[in-house]
């Protein structure tokens, strides 16, 4: 079963839903045995996505879902001698919707996620700031197996699957592979239909 682990509540609202952009639920699973890196929420077959989304096909108040791999980690980068303790992994599959299809890097251009390939990653502007990173610097996410070189594609804006916080952005199938999670995810993203506000006030 699934359970929302992130809905936006009517007292922060008006605070938090351009921060958020189209996100407005996240679903984890309520029990499992495959634990994420560190305490993260459970993991599960992607043919468990696939009947939630046939299930909610004509559902109109819901307009896009997608499945993605959300841990935390350390990373480093070895170029500048700078490290983020703690920093959010996004792993996302944006095939199933337009929704979580693109991110805007910091000159304004808009990067399709698709065009992210095998050890490549986006930061965004936090994440950037604190490793003083720049596209074309390969960092390292520490994980219980050991580090992880990944190269930095571009710095995107904060926001949306983004993040406000320091955050890693790479594909759905990168993230199984770092994280040896083959034909698995740990949360589903969902967008309400309506604009970001609107959005928010069907959560």
């Amino acid at each position: 079963a699934l359970v929302t682990g992130d809905t936006i509540s009517s007292s922060i609202r008006n605070e938090v839903h351009d921060s958020l952009g189209e996100v407005d639920e996240v679903l984890t699973a309520n029990r499992g045995q495959s634990l994420g890196n560190a305490g993260s929420a459970p993991y599960f077959p992607l043919s468990l996505f696939d009947e939630l989304r046939l299930a909610l096909d004509d559902f109109s108040e819901i307009d896009a879902i997608a499945p993605t791999i959300s841990e935390r980690t350390p990373v480093i980068n070895p170029e500048t001698r700078q490290s983020a303790g703690i920093t959010n992994v996004v792993a996302i599959d944006p095939t199933h919707t337009p929704a979580f299809a693109t991110v805007v890097n910091m000159s304004g251009a808009t990067l399709p996620l698709r065009d992210l390939g095998e050890s490549e990653i986006l930061l965004n502007q936090e994440a950037a700031e604190e490793l003083d990173a720049e596209p074309g610097h390969e960092v390292l996410m520490f994980l219980k197996t050991g580090p992880v070189p990944l190269r930095v594609k571009d710095v995107v804006r904060n926001g949306g699957i983004a993040g406000d916080n320091e955050t890693v952005i790479m594909s759905l199938a990168e993230g199984q592979r770092v994280f040896g999670k083959a034909d698995q995810a740990n949360t589903i993203i969902v967008s309400n239909a309506g604009d970001s506000r609107a959005g928010a006030d069907l959560s």
